[in-house]
């Protein structure tokens, strides 16, 4: 019991958690104010776009790949007429995901290539160019 006394005795020296006056003050910060134009970057619709269609691309393909199990599964009961089929719809599946890797590769580029910034044009050279 002793110890449970001497425990809670502990806290009543403390601050709460809450009285954080000097975080919440703003001497001491070393931060330029942020220029009127400057914001977060956006994400491009053009990305937004792509990566839709690589979501439905990878749909289509899980379809497309389903339907070419079962027409296998046929195939190797007997049923030979399901042979067509069975390459329409592994041909399309295919095809499918390449068009999806092409709309994934293209999202990347469109979120990775930086945005042309106009400004005043760079002096060629470093600093010995100067000297």
């Amino acid at each position: 019991m002793e110890t449970v006394r001497r425990v809670l005795d502990l806290g009543k020296g403390l601050a709460e958690i809450g009285d954080n006056e000097a975080m919440t003050s703003p001497a001491g910060k070393r931060v330029a104010p942020r220029a009127p134009g400057n914001r977060a970057p956006r994400v491009p619709r053009r990305a937004l776009g792509l990566f839709a269609g690589a979501l439905v691309g990878g749909g289509l393909w899980a379809g497309l790949v389903y339907l070419a199990v079962g027409y296998g599964q046929q195939v190797r009961n007997g049923q030979a007429s399901s042979w067509p089929l069975l390459v329409l719809t592994g041909l399309s599946a295919m095809a499918c995901l390449f068009l999806t890797f092409l709309a994934v590769a293209s999202t990347w580029r469109a979120l990775v290539s930086a945005p042309e910034t106009e400004g005043p044009p760079r002096p060629v050279g470093g600093r010995r160019a100067k000297r």
